[in-house]
């Protein structure tokens, strides 16, 4: 049981969450738990190993973090311990799943049954049908059995429902007045299955026959239903579709397969073959998440099957619902504006704050390019005669896998002092004492840690008495934001690294209403990183565009310059580059937005065309597992290394012949930056602000269509041309000195604090 909640942590990418388990973990889970992303905290009876890195509670859950949020327990929903309950009322995570009915479900208590049931009948009441049985009396039954069904299925899941028996049931019995309540509700149960099953492959040729007889390029066909693992050879074969959308594993071979995508519980994964979509099944399966997504991946159209025909649905369409569906969040979903402005209501005036003192604050300083630009922030201003800077975390935790403290041993080194937020508030209580009463009266309309995380930042705060917090990125941007407004920091920066959260999957619908709250106050200043990511931001929010100005990253490489023939032979000979080959690499967090799948396909496709090449990559992340089947796929599983997090980004870079970027969304990705300061060329797709940190046709070059082909054709391009790969060597050094240079990042940074060239120093 504890091993299959920690696969279905790691699965679901649940962070941060806690595991609260009856017994004490054997080895063999606690080894598991460890390499578990996302996992911060263990209730188990007894201690964890010395030398584990996760935090250890209580069995009964009761003193879990206020910052997860996510809870699982490994047991049944009738084993939950009382105070493991109440800990949750207190914190309210987004998720608390237990194993009800041979799943990972929320506990089925009186309310959320109440609401199960209400939404099942609803939804039975509204689902489109498709096609209809032959017999009326067939209808009846069926639509009975489902309402039954749904309204009940956590306590009847348990019954053997296998096709098998399913099938096997005689359908006489559906209308027999036999013996006792009970089994007749299990017959209905029966029925109800066969008839719906029988609807949908009945149905899902003709289907198929209309969406290809439509003939439109890159056609993708998306059931919402599962369905059986012989129908998906069938439908890939049919003319004229060119992939699928899968709504669960059905083959350990199609989870490679460029051709196939997957639904999820935010969203779908497309193919990126996909032009036009044909959605047919229960519309009240398809996310929400995947019509912004849609539009995202620029699709012509997305088809939804009405009866006997398609309804077609265009993008501007698709973009209209998204314009709506962002009003709705701004205005209607809670907490709004009104919520946050009524917390705000006592805030502390803007005085007491010492002269020259900053104070940062950051998620923690993992192995990414936005801790890395709040490194190089904390360096930078560390000789710019500032009372004090320091830096605010809230996770700096040793030896994680995740390596929260990556960068924290060069910002101690620059004489830099971090530190995690110290936790004084676990809860937020009429009695909380120390908090503005506006706060202690709105808190609990919040959602999960957000009111505990603004309150310890808001102590913090106080006690420091900065005169400039700066923030970085959606998750601290919010609670620190607040909190400073609360405490009365006359200076507040919030800087966002990307396009705006609610592309990604770690969007709150709470982020809209706090930023434009923010956003109202004089003493909030906001930065983005690239003008895309700025005009993104201003569009989501609906502000005017000059309320986000762009502070640029900025490098600072010093004497570092390309790594010396001898070092780049050495590297390229450690990674079996033969003497004429040439070497591909890419260095990224191995997850979704960068997708390291396209990348492996484009790779595949140069390893066709160049025998010799070799193909290295450098990062960590959730997808590697998914990355090395499809790397085996396409013929790279003896040319491509996996070779971990690297140190020294310049010498990997420098070993290159071309840095290879896929992403779907960007800010301004540093390695590019790195890449084309030691002269490599940079081949990457148009994404956010990617565009803007490259000199286009000289030291980088964009592909705007995320289509392996055309990817793979630009590197060749590049490769087969001497004067391209001379030019890169002079233009790109050049180019990021003048943009993003250290110097000019931290003049801008000390511009946004409003402190000038000559802030008051020591």
């Amino acid at each position: 049981m504890i091993l299959a909640a920690l696969r279905h942590i790691d699965a679901r990418n649940m962070a941060p969450s806690a595991l609260v388990a009856l017994r004490p973990l054997t080895e063999e889970e606690h080894a598991q738990a460890v390499l578990t992303s996302g996992l911060v905290c263990i209730a188990q009876p007894g201690p964890l190993p010395e030398s584990s890195p996760l935090f250890v509670g209580k069995s009964d859950g009761s003193d879990l973090p206020s910052n997860v949020l996510h809870v699982v327990f490994a047991g049944g929903w009738r084993a939950i311990p009382v105070p493991l309950k109440q800990r949750v009322l207190t914190i309210r995570p987004t998720t608390f799943l237990c194993w009800v009915a041979q799943e990972w479900r929320h506990p089925p208590t009186p309310r959320y049954i109440l609401r199960a049931v209400r939404y099942r009948l609803m939804r039975t009441v509204i689902a489109p049908v498709v096609a209809f049985p032959r017999r009326a009396a067939d209808i009846t039954v069926a639509l009975l059995a489902a309402a039954v069904t749904r309204a009940l299925r956590p306590f009847l899941a348990g019954h053997n429902t296998t096709a098998a028996n399913i099938y096997a049931a005689p359908r006489r019995r559906v209308g027999s007045a036999v013996g006792n309540f009970g089994n007749r509700l299990w017959d209905f149960r029966d029925a109800g299955v066969r008839i719906i099953r029988r609807l949908t492959s009945r149905d899902l040729e003709s289907m198929v026959r209309r969406a290809a007889g439509k003939a439109l390029p890159g056609t993708i066909l998306a059931p919402v239903e599962p369905i059986e693992p012989a129908a998906v050879d069938w439908l890939l074969a049919q003319p004229g579709i060119a992939g699928v959308v899968l709504r669960s594993p059905v083959r350990s071979d199609l989870d490679v397969d460029a051709r196939v995508g997957r639904w999820s519980d935010d969203g779908w994964a497309l193919p990126h073959v996909a032009c036009t979509a044909f959605v047919f099944g229960k519309w009240h399966r398809v996310p929400p998440r995947a019509i912004s997504q849609a539009a995202e991946a620029r699709l012509r159209a997305v088809y939804l099957a009405v009866g006997p025909v398609w309804l077609r649905v265009p993008r501007s369409a698709i973009m209209m619902a998204m314009t709506a569906l962002r009003l709705w969040r701004r205005y209607v979903t809670r907490p709004g504006l009104p919520e946050f402005r009524a917390i705000l209501a006592d805030s502390a005036p803007p005085t007491g704050f010492v002269p020259g003192r900053v104070v940062i604050v950051s998620g923690n300083l993992a192995p990414g390019g936005a801790e890395r630009q709040v490194a190089n922030t904390l360096i930078g201003l560390q000789g710019c005669h500032l009372e004090s800077v320091q830096l605010l975390c809230d996770f700096l935790t040793e030896n994680h896998p995740n390596r929260y403290d990556f960068y924290r041993s060069s910002v101690a080194e620059a004489g830099i002092a971090s530190r995690e937020i110290e936790r004084h508030y676990s809860e937020i209580t009429p009695a909380a004492d120390g908090l503005p009463a506006s706060f202690v009266a709105g808190a609990h309309r919040l959602p999960g840690s957000l009111p505990t995380d603004i309150a310890n930042l808001y102590r913090e705060f106080r006690a420091i008495r900065p005169e400039v917090v700066h923030a970085f990125l959606d998750w601290s941007n919010v609670r620190a934001g607040i909190a400073a407004l609360l405490a009365g920091v006359p200076r507040i920066v919030i800087s966002g690294r990307n396009v705006n959260p609610s592309h990604f999957g770690l969007y709150q619908p709470y982020m809209d209403p706090a930023y434009a709250t923010l956003l109202k106050s004089s003493r909030v200043v906001a930065v983005n990183n690239s003008v895309a990511g700025a005009l993104d931001y201003c569009h989501w929010l609906g502000v005017n565009s000059r309320r986000i100005s762009v502070l640029r990253n900025g490098v600072e490489f010093g004497q570092a310059r390309r790594a010396d023939p001898a070092t780049i032979a050495e590297v390229r000979a450690s990674l079996g580059v033969p003497a004429a080959g040439v070497l591909i690499g890419g260095i990224f967090r191995f997850s979704a937005e960068k997708r390291p799948v396209l990348w492996i396909e484009a790779a595949g496709r140069i390893a066709a065309a160049l025998p010799l090449a070799r193909f290295v990559l450098h990062g960590q992340g959730g997808l590697e597992a998914e990355m090395r089947a499809a790397a085996a796929v396409h013929g790279l599983a003896d040319r491509l290394i996996f070779a971990g997090l690297t140190t020294n980004v310049l010498r990997a870079v420098s070993a290159m012949d071309v840095l290879l970027l896929c992403s779907f969304k960007e800010g301004t990705p540093n390695v590019v930056l790195e890449a084309q300061w030691v002269g490599t060329p940079v081949v990457a797709t148009d994404a956010g602000g990617t565009r803007e940190a490259v000199d286009e046709g000289r030291s980088g070059f964009i592909v705007d269509e995320p289509d392996a082909a055309r990817i793979a054709d630009q590197v060749l391009a590049v490769l087969s041309s001497p004067d391209r790969l001379s030019t890169a060597r002079t233009a790109g050094p050049a180019f990021v000195e003048a943009r993003f240079g250290m110097q000019r990042m931290i003049k801008e940074t000390l511009a946004a604090y409003g402190l000038g060239e000559h802030p008051t120093g020591k």
